[in-house]
């Protein structure tokens, strides 16, 4: 087996190069595309290898989800899915919701809810496990916990998320990445890419390794600096290990992201640690800027006002913090003043993306297009009828007719009459009673021309629950029109951590660490470089400008 490790700094196109690499093996027909192995640290990063790839979906994952693959389980033997059984049988050890998931691909992903003691002895435990820390030198307290979690595991036959690493480099040998109809089994690549490395954790290279053996080429592509899952027990040394001859190893050096002002921060700011690989990294040609805002996360008004004027100048803007606590203020000021945001890399965060398009369920969007479109069918009638309260809005008894009405083709005027009583569709419609008769008889390409939806009388006739839920969507389409709802939204909010492979024109960072961050990084040199690093990551997130706040907390970093 041939093994190489492909460094790249932020910018510099490491998935590009991973796909510009399969596209040329394929070409040359030194392997077939299902022959390809890709896997990512995080499930976004396994989404991003997706894109324009002409490997198959299979090949493409998460190391979690090859494991759980290969040891053939379903996703109700997971044991993180069962937190409500372990938390009702173990009152002493209540472990937070937040842990709570089926899907390997989200393992690792929970950006540390350890509220309570047990939720931090979860997470010590789980790091061990990352780092092969053996039981017995485990903190006495983490050795209580195990004892309970895994004698409660083998009561119910659960599997959780570190044993799927550690059971499948016990008896999975190879990653399974293409079934085999002729043996009915799954099978393992002849090139296996491994990206994101550097978070990896001992564990999981050490599972990557073992089913790198059997193929011909290993590519290792992430950049250590950019290590940001130190806290589940990612080791950025472990790029380089083992060591390789220099010409097994390739940096991309140019960033195609990273202005000259930004890169020179950057750099300052990596070089505060002492021991690193040295890579060279070029910034773009563009200058860029770096600066900082006399406002701070518990008081965001001039950020916004910044944020307003970035988004009016048409830039795409990223707010991020170390702790999504320090972005509960932000996100109430935005929500108040109508305007749009989300979190495209983390679309299962509710509260970032609080007016989510597409998905299986109708979003708000959704509710208010259909309310604005000149007439409608039945399956847009029932997306905004729905909502209407049935005392104010409704004829008697019509509340189960409209959520009947999916595939009914064009409805007419009379039919809605018969659903809505008059005088509401009147306030609906901005008409008087005397205009809903004439509307009978219009045909239907010239209805638009004489209703006018008013969004905020849609908004008063909703039963209270509705109205909750769509203020913010209302406030938008009011603040900006209906087609801000729409979408693709410039501003982004979320943790540094959310926004790994992410980019944006303008970037606002929070330099804030929590109480128990700052601690460890006063006490532990290796705690202290990762958060250097991950205000690296956040840095270099901005094509154009990078603004650092000022802090909201005693325990703010000086970034600069």
């Amino acid at each position: 087996m041939k093994e190489f490790v492909i460094a790249g700094p932020p910018g510099t196109g490491k998935t590009s190069e991973i796909k510009k690499i399969v596209q040329a093996m394929l070409a040359g027909g030194k392997v077939k595309n299902y022959e390809i192995g890709l896997t990512s640290f995080t499930k976004a990063g396994a989404v991003e290898l997706t894109g324009g790839n002409p490997v198959p979906g299979s090949c493409i994952g998460t190391l979690h989800s090859f494991a759980f693959r290969g040891l053939g389980l379903e996703k109700d033997q997971v044991a993180e899915s069962h937190l409500e059984i372990w938390n009702s049988e173990n009152p002493q050890y209540r472990l937070n919701d937040g842990f709570k998931t089926a899907n390997p691909d989200d393992a690792g992903m929970v950006e540390n809810p350890a509220a309570t003691e047990a939720d931090q002895i979860y997470s010590q435990y789980n790091i061990c496990r990352a780092r092969l820390i053996k039981h017995d030198l485990q903190p006495p307290q983490v050795q209580r916990f195990a004892a309970r979690w895994e004698a409660w595991k083998k009561e119910h036959s659960f599997f959780d998320f570190a044993d799927m690493i550690d059971l499948a480099f016990e008896s999975v040998q190879e990653m399974p990445v293409h079934y085999s109809e002729g043996s009915k089994k799954w099978t393992g690549p002849k090139v296996l890419f491994g990206d994101e490395f550097q978070d990896f954790t001992r564990a999981e290279r050490r599972l990557f390794d073992k089913w790198a053996r059997p193929v011909e080429m290993a590519l290792k592509v992430g950049d250590a600096d950019q290590t940001l899952y130190y806290f589940k027990g990612a080791d950025p040394d472990g790029m380089y290990r083992p060591e390789l001859p220099d010409m097994q190893k390739r940096s991309l050096k140019q960033s195609h992201r990273v202005p000259v002002a930004v890169h020179r921060a950057a750099v300052a700011l990596i070089n505060r640690i002492k021991h690193r690989e040295q890579i060279d990294y070029l910034p773009t040609g563009v200058e860029g800027s770096v600066g900082q805002l006399e406002c701070d996360f518990n008081h965001p008004e001039r950020l916004i006002k910044r944020v307003e004027k970035d988004l009016a100048e048409g830039m795409t803007v990223g707010i991020m913090a170390p702790c999504s606590y320090q972005l509960k203020s932000i996100l109430a000021v935005l929500r108040k003043e109508g305007i749009p945001f989300c979190n495209t890399y983390r679309l299962t965060r509710g509260d970032w993306n609080p007016v989510k398009t597409g998905g299986k369920s109708t979003s708000s969007a959704e509710r208010l297009a259909a309310f604005l479109n000149p007439w409608y069918t039945g399956d847009s009638f029932k997306k905004w009828a729905s909502l209407l309260d049935s005392k104010e809005a409704l004829e008697h008894g019509q509340k189960t007719v409209i959520e009947h009405l999916e595939g009914v083709d064009l409805l007419s005027v009379e039919t809605v009459l018969k659903m809505i009583k008059p005088q509401a569709l009147a306030e609906l419609m901005t008409l008087s009673l005397e205009d809903l008769p004439g509307l009978a008889v219009t045909p239907q390409e010239f209805l638009k021309d004489l209703v006018q939806p008013d969004i905020q009388v849609f908004h008063r006739m909703m039963t209270k629950a509705a109205a909750t839920a769509m203020e913010f969507p209302v406030k938008i389409a009011a603040k900006q029109g209906a087609k801000a709802l729409a979408g693709p939204y410039k501003l982004q909010v979320g943790t540094i951590h959310s926004f790994k492979g992410g980019q944006f024109d303008s970037t606002y960072i929070i330099p804030d660490l929590s109480a128990k961050g700052a601690q460890e990084a006063q006490s532990s040199r290796a705690s202290r470089d990762a958060v250097i690093r991950m205000f690296y990551v956040a840095l270099t997130r901005a094509r154009l400008k990078a603004t650092i706040l000022a802090p909201g907390s005693p325990w703010g970093y000086k970034v600069l």
